[in-house]
């Protein structure tokens, strides 16, 4: 089942990425900045919802399919967020074409950043479930790394940007063999990331129907699931949370 969490650190990889050089080819009337604290706000509130309305419910029915659940949820809202990010791109772009600054690698298209709002608010969601799911489902299901469950995230939000360099690999060898001109340019105005965000939508279905399949035939029943009696440990996800914000902070390109 790891293997299915692959494609959430390369999507959550896209918000330290491309995202920001999307949201830099804008008019930069909301600094960066206050985007990534939306993110931020949207995880902490999403998964402070999901816990409160759906969680306890789940586990009362099933117990061990809770974190299943949640993962499944944040692999839907992998989708939204590329999608809504490929329409915003495809508005951008046009927006630059319009104004005849479409040639300038260095433009800012005359569109708001608040275009971007949606799928910023959308990763943060995709983190606060999917992401949380995830180091539940190690913490939860492997006695020996129970600590080490946000460790494990981070690991494949790594993994996931070294993936990434990959898949654009591709992407660029098939625009250029299919198209005959390449998707991935010198600058963002030079690239169409709206197709590459268009190719992230077909592999994140592709991956929640692989989810689906493999979550609905995993044995949970063998699984060493967490004592009921046992406490948590809210100190490391609290600290946890600090780390992947002072994380991101430093990640943010100074204008």
């Amino acid at each position: 089942m790891s293997a299915t969490f692959i494609v959430y650190g390369m999507v959550k990889s896209l918000g330290n990425t491309f995202f920001l050089e999307q949201a830099d080819g804008t008019s930069g009337d909301i600094p960066i900045i206050v985007l990534q604290v939306i993110k931020g706000v949207t995880r902490n509130a999403v998964k402070g919802g999901y816990k409160a309305v759906f969680a306890k419910r789940i586990q009362r029915m099933q117990r061990q399919y809770s974190d299943g659940v949640k993962i499944g949820i944040g692999m839907l809202t992998s989708i939204i967020c590329c999608a809504v990010a490929s329409s915003v791109e495809s508005k951008r772009l046009e927006a630059l074409r319009e104004s005849g600054l479409l040639n300038d690698p260095k433009a800012r298209a005359p569109i708001s950043a608040a275009w971007l709002l949606l799928q910023f608010c959308s990763l943060g969601a995709m983190e606060g479930l999917a992401g949380t799911g995830i180091a539940d489902f190690f913490g939860h299901y492997v006695p020996d790394s129970r600590r080490y469950g946000p460790v494990f995230t981070d690991t494949l939000a790594g993994f996931g940007i070294l993936l990434n360099i990959g898949f654009i690999a591709m992407i660029d060898y098939y625009s250029r063999f299919r198209y005959k001109e390449s998707w991935v340019g010198d600058s963002v105005n030079e690239s169409r990331l709206d197709l590459i965000y268009r190719a992230y939508v077909i592999l994140a279905i592709l991956n929640c129907f692989l989810y689906a399949y493999v979550s609905s035939s995993y044995s949970y029943d063998n699984i060493i699931g967490k004592p009921e009696d046992e406490p948590e440990i809210p100190f490391l996800e609290v600290k946890q949370e600090e780390e992947t914000v002072a994380y991101e902070l430093q990640s943010i390109p100074v204008r």
